[in-house]
């Protein structure tokens, strides 16, 4: 450059001509963290892009969520999930009392009935499982369940061989709980399972509400759905959420008014496909362990328990209506005052314009009986049942789902008895109608209904254990009653319990219920008046004599104990509560029973000691929350 150039580009730097930067290695950029090379760049662009978003999205969520999960199992965060628990001492099994907080709000979660069972089967005995709701649980009182019942049984007639009867059975649950149940247990060495399940799949968990969005007909999703909810982060939601929501302990009229559904509504289809599937699971997993199945069909009240909810078919026109509701009522005024034929009439011209509603098919039912037309009595029970648009009751489209099944397996071990076709024949008056019998309402049992399941169990429990020739003609009834104390003071109070629950929803809609709720309010009053002097003097000898013959028995010792509370001898029901406590340390519910007889008998300081062990045992339980106000 000259130098009268180089002058003019001091006097102006602006007219400097630019010269580019020289150019730089790709590779040595990258490691100083500037820009991908083009190479890089041109890899994550178009569908890699999205790709590596779409990845990143779902990754980076999912280690959040199992930092959380393994930071809430570091603190101790939660509930047990499974069903088992191992006891202090860890040479047994019993139940986790919140096995049902992951399928239910807690404020309405069941407890499985408390069981003790050895966490190593000692050598010849037979470990037997019972599957199912409420009634193989023994509502309202397992202490005389078919499953007691049956086990008594076994050990009077089997005096050389140890059977060890594990009730799994939980009241309110249906077949997608009982599945994880059967799973676990299947676990826990074996010999046979009892399966009784069927009654709450229409209005249990996971099944249709009319107007919402059900889960019911994707199973593989209410199944994911059910896995996360197991974790410890769904419970810290749940736990979050349930306190940021007030919500009814028990469910009202309208609660269950909005779930009504007809036989025939297209929603009830997956129910009875998902029972299908759970109920093939099950057998799966307890046949993949080699352990017997015995599978029954449900038993239910068809004769004295009306419909719970009734609904007309869709798309009735409005003089239909009209005319369905003259002949309905007519029919009604006939069957009032005995004339049956006139009322038969008067309910088949109603069942020509609508034949879905549940009541009329009942009422039909009843007057055939009136007219001695079993045949056609049995057909109409069976579709009031059937029609039920509150389906407490298995139907029978469920235990056809049952025999079924039974018969596709009837080659690999599993053994099926007809509980529903027992309990016909075997009904009063020779009609094939169970009833009041055996039933306390829909299908809980009475002790004469949970006597005749066990005993047509019995044969197929001893052929599937191989059991061989019983040294004894199985236990009578009264032989059973004795044994177990099932005394007239157990009578009364089972009664108490069931007009309790029938006095409540869902019940309230069922004909005629304000007179029989009566009725049976002032059969019980009648029970109560008969507890003379003399008879609760046999009782207490009753329980004497029963706890003598098995001291190790704590249902025994659980209703004598209850039994001399409410009679006044809190030192004697002491006594009684202690030994249970001992058998579950750990259930804060005994210990409030004791405490509450303690205090009673002037021991205070011992009660109070009780109250506090409850509450440390668990600090939501509702009684020891109360009982602790107390003690402090």
């Amino acid at each position: 450059m000259s130098k009268k150039r180089r002058d003019r580009a001091r006097a102006n730097p602006g007219s400097q001509p630019v010269r580019s930067a020289p150019r730089s290695d790709p590779a040595m950029a990258a490691q100083k963290g500037n820009t991908p090379p083009p190479a890089a760049r041109r890899q994550l662009q178009g569908w890699k892009l999205w790709r590596f978003r779409l990845a990143a999205a779902i990754l980076l969520p999912c280690l959040v969520l199992l930092a959380l999960e393994a930071a809430l199992h570091l603190f101790g965060f939660g509930y047990p999930t499974r069903f088992f628990l191992p006891s202090a001492d860890g040479r047994s099994f019993t139940h986790n009392r919140k096995f049902c907080w992951q399928f239910f709000d807690r404020a309405t979660a069941t407890e499985p009935h408390p069981f003790l069972m050895t966490a190593r089967k000692p050598p010849g005995t037979f470990r037997i499982f019972v599957l199912g709701e409420s009634a193989a649980e023994g509502t309202p009182d397992p202490a005389f369940g078919f499953a007691r019942i049956l086990e008594l049984m076994l050990r009077e007639q089997y005096p050389q061989s140890h059977f060890e009867v594990v009730n799994a059975a939980v009241r309110g649950i249906n077949s997608h709980v009982i599945l994880p149940i059967a799973r676990e247990c299947a676990r826990h060495v074996p010999d046979l399972f009892i399966i009784y399940m069927g009654n709450n799949e229409i209005t249990g968990l996971y099944t249709p509400v009319p107007g919402r969005f059900n889960w019911t007909p994707y199973l593989t999703a209410i199944r994911a759905r059910q896995w996360a909810k197991s974790t410890k982060s769904a419970q810290l939601l749940s736990q979050l959420t349930e306190r940021a929501s007030a919500k009814a302990s028990e469910p009202d009229m309208p609660f269950f008014r909005q779930r009504r559904m007809v036989m025939d509504d297209p929603q009830r289809l997956p129910v009875y496909e998902n029972f299908r599937h759970n109920l093939s699971d099950v057998c799966d997993a307890i046949q993949s362990v080699k352990a017997g199945i015995i599978l029954s069909t449900m038993a239910v009240n068809l004769r004295d328990f009306p419909p719970l909810a009734s609904l007309h078919r869709p798309g009735l026109a409005t003089a239909e209506s009209v005319q369905w509701e003259a002949a309905y009522t007519n029919g009604i005024s006939a069957e009032a005052t005995g004339h049956f034929d006139v009322a038969i009439r008067q309910y088949e011209k109603a069942a020509g314009l609508d034949d879905h509603f549940a009541d009329l098919h009942f009422r039909m039912a009843r007057s055939y009986v009136a007219l001695g037309q079993t045949n056609q009595a049995r057909e109409h029970f069976k579709l009031a049942r059937d029609w039920d648009a509150m389906q407490f009751r298995s139907d029978s489209r469920l235990n056809a789902i049952i025999r079924e099944t039974a018969s596709a397996r009837s080659g690999s071990g599993l053994q099926f008895i007809d509980a529903e076709e027992s309990f016909a024949t075997n009904a009063a008056g020779g009609l094939g109608l169970p009833g009041a019998e055996f039933f306390r309402d829909h299908v809980h049992f009475s002790f004469d209904g949970d006597y005749l399941l066990a005993s047509t169990l019995l044969p197929q429990v001893a052929k599937s254990l191989a059991l061989g020739p019983a040294t004894s003609p199985p236990p009578s009834r009264a032989q059973c009653a004795e044994s177990l104390a099932f005394t007239r003071w157990e009578e009364y109070n089972m009664a108490l319990a069931m007009n309790d629950q029938t006095a409540h929803a869902p019940f309230l809609d069922q004909i005629d219920h304000d007179q029989r709720q009566r009725s049976s309010e002032a059969a019980a009053a009648n029970q109560f008046n008969l507890l003379t002097p003399d008879v609760l003097r046999q009782c207490a000898k009753t329980y004497s004599n029963a706890i003598q013959h098995a001291p190790n028995d704590w249902h025994l010792h659980l209703n004598f104990g209850g039994f001399c509370a409410s009679t006044g001898q809190a030192g004697l029901a002491a006594g009684q509560f202690e030994s249970v406590v001992a058998v579950f340390p750990e259930e804060p519910g005994f210990r409030i029973k004791l405490a509450n007889v303690l205090a009673k008998d002037g021991r205070q300081s011992e009660a109070a000691r009780e109250v506090r062990e409850a509450f440390r045992i668990d600090p939501s339980y509702p009684p020891a929350k109360q009982a602790i106000a107390w003690a402090r």
